[in-house]
C-alpha cells in the first residue's frame, strides 16, 4: 500500500492531502487514486501522474470520465468474476471524486454514479468470539499477543498502530494492581484522542517490550510499539517501524495458520465471517457495549458522536469508571480460564464422587466382616448353649456353667477389641431340631442377627 509522502507545494496531491482524513482513510485513498492512474496509462510518480491528469483533464474532459468509467466497469467485472465484493467498487470512486473535487473539476457525476451496483449497505459479517481470539494469540509470533489484545481491548483502528509509541502507554493503578491502561492515540495529530486496555493486553505488551530489552534493543519512550523482525544474532536490534500493510499481513498470517481462515470461492461466499483487522475493533464494541453507555463505546473507538460531541465531555476518571465494567468481558484469558477451572471442577466432582464411592465400598466390605464375624460368634454361643441345655448347665460332678439365676456366662471381644461379658438365662434358650435357637431377647443386638 502506497503510504503518505511528502509533496512539493504546487503538486496537486498537495492540495488533496490537505483534506481532512483520517490518516488510514489517506493511505487507502492514495493506494486508490494510484490505482486509477495508472489504469489511465500515466506514468511516472505519483506527483507526475497528478499533475499529467489535471492536465489533460482541462483540455479534454471526456477523456478523464471515460477513463473513470472504463475503470469503474472493470471493477464491476471482478465483481462478477467472485474477485472482490460489489459493495467496495465505491471505494475507488470516492478518492477520484474527491481529487476532482478539489481541484475543481466538474464531471458527469450523476451519470457516473448510476454505474455503481448498490452492494451491501453494512457489512454482513460478526465480531470474533473469545475462543477465536485465543487461538490467534497461541501464533508463534511474539508480537501477535499484544498486537491483538491491545486492539481488541481498546477498539483502535490498526492504523493507529503506526504512530503508537511506548510513551503513549500508561498504566493505571488501584489498591497497588493495575487496573486498566491509558493509550494515547494518533499522539499529535488532529484526530488525537485516548482509550483504555484491559490489564491482560497491558502486560502482554510490557513482556513484548521487556524481551526487545533483554534482546539488547535501547527501549525507551520513543520506542515503536510495532517493530520488524531483526536478527537475534546481531549485537542490538536495529528497531524498524511496522507499517499498516505488514501489521495486516502478520494478522492475516495468523489466521490462516491457526485454521481461522480458508480460501473463499467468491461465486458461492464473498466474505469472511469476521474481518482480519476491524473484526478486532468489532469485538470491542460488542462486548463493551453491554456494560457501558454506548455513546462512551463510540467516544473510546475515536468515532464521530456527532451534535453530542458538543455536550457530552466526559473526564478521563469518567470514562475509566464505565470502561471498568466492561474488563471482564474484553480479557480474552478470563474467558479461557473459565473454561479451564469448569473442566478442573468437573474433574475434582468426579473425583469426589469417586472417594465417596470407594468409602462406601470400603464400609460395606467392613460390615460385611463384622456381620461374618458376628456369625462366627452365635455359632460359637449355639455350641455352649447346646451343651449346657443338654447336661443342665453341669460340667463336672460339682462344677456348673451356671450361676446363682441358671444364667450361663459367656466371653467375646467386641468390635473395640475389649472383652464382654454376657450372662443369658438357660431356661428361656431354646433349640429346634435344626440346632437353632429360638429365644434370642437376652443377646446383644450384634450377637442377635443371623
Amino acid at each position: 500500500m502506497a503510504q503518505i509522502q511528502e509533496f512539493p507545494a504546487d503538486s496537486p496531491m498537495s492540495d488533496f492531502l490537505d483534506v481532512r482524513l483520517a490518516k488510514l482513510t489517506r493511505q487507502e485513498y492514495i493506494y486508490k487514486l494510484k490505482m486509477f492512474f495508472d489504469s489511465l496509462g500515466l506514468k511516472g510518480s505519483l506527483d507526475e501522474q497528478s499533475r499529467e491528469f489535471l492536465t489533460r483533464t482541462k483540455k479534454d474532459r471526456e477523456w478523464a470520465q471515460n477513463g473513470l468509467k472504463y475503470f469503474i466497469r472493470d471493477k464491476k467485472r471482478r465483481a462478477e468474476n467472485g474477485e472482490l465484493s460489489e459493495s467496495t467498487i465505491r471505494n475507488f470512486y470516492k478518492p477520484v471524486k474527491l481529487f476532482c473535487k478539489v481541484h475543481e473539476i466538474l464531471l458527469s457525476w450523476d451519470k457516473i454514479t448510476m454505474m455503481l451496483p448498490e452492494g451491501r449497505r453494512f457489512a454482513n459479517d460478526r465480531a470474533p468470539t473469545h475462543e477465536e481470539i485465543g487461538k490467534v494469540i497461541d501464533y508463534p509470533d511474539r508480537r501477535i499477543k499484544p498486537l491483538v489484545l491491545v486492539t481488541c481491548s481498546s477498539g483502535i483502528r490498526v492504523g493507529a498502530w503506526e504512530y503508537l509509541k511506548w510513551k503513549h502507554i500508561e498504566p493505571i493503578w488501584r489498591d497497588n494492581k493495575i487496573v486498566a491502561a491509558k493509550i494515547i492515540v494518533y499522539a499529535g495529530e488532529n484526530e488525537q484522542y485516548f482509550s483504555f486496555m484491559t490489564p491482560e493486553a497491558f502486560q502482554a505488551l510490557q513482556e513484548w517490550m521487556d524481551y526487545r530489552k533483554k534482546s539488547g534493543e535501547d527501549v525507551n519512550g520513543e520506542s515503536w510499539l510495532m517493530i520488524t523482525l531483526w536478527d537475534t544474532n546481531a549485537p542490538a536490534p536495529i528497531p524498524q517501524r511496522m507499517n499498516t500493510e505488514g501489521l495486516r499481513t502478520l494478522v492475516e498470517r495468523a489466521l490462516r495458520t491457526q485454521l481461522l481462515r480458508k480460501r473463499l470461492d467468491m461465486k458461492i461466499i464473498r466474505r469472511h465471517e469476521f474481518k482480519t483487522n476491524h473484526g478486532f475493533r468489532k469485538f470491542f464494541q460488542t462486548n463493551a457495549e453491554p456494560k457501558m453507555k454506548s455513546l462512551d463505546v463510540m467516544t473510546l473507538m475515536g468515532q464521530d458522536t456527532g451534535l453530542a460531541a458538543s455536550y457530552n465531555k466526559p473526564t478521563v476518571e469518567m470514562l475509566l469508571t464505565e470502561y471498568l465494567k466492561a474488563v471482564n468481558n474484553l480479557t480474552i484469558d478470563n474467558t479461557r480460564q473459565m473454561v479451564i477451572k469448569e473442566v478442573s471442577e468437573n474433574q475434582q466432582a468426579l473425583a469426589a464422587q469417586m472417594r465417596s464411592k470407594d468409602k462406601e465400598i470400603k464400609e460395606l466390605r467392613d460390615k460385611m466382616v463384622k456381620m461374618e464375624e458376628s456369625q462366627l460368634k452365635i455359632t460359637e454361643l449355639l455350641k455352649v448353649m447346646k451343651i449346657a441345655k443338654s447336661s443342665d448347665g453341669k460340667v463336672g460332678k460339682d462344677r456348673t456353667m451356671l450361676d446363682e439365676k441358671r444364667r450361663v456366662t459367656i466371653g467375646y471381644v467386641d468390635d473395640n477389641n475389649e472383652r464382654v461379658e454376657m450372662k443369658v438365662p438357660l431356661d428361656e434358650f431354646e433349640i429346634d431340631e435344626a440346632g437353632v435357637d429360638v429365644v434370642t431377647s437376652h443377646l446383644p443386638k450384634r450377637m442377635a442377627q443371623k
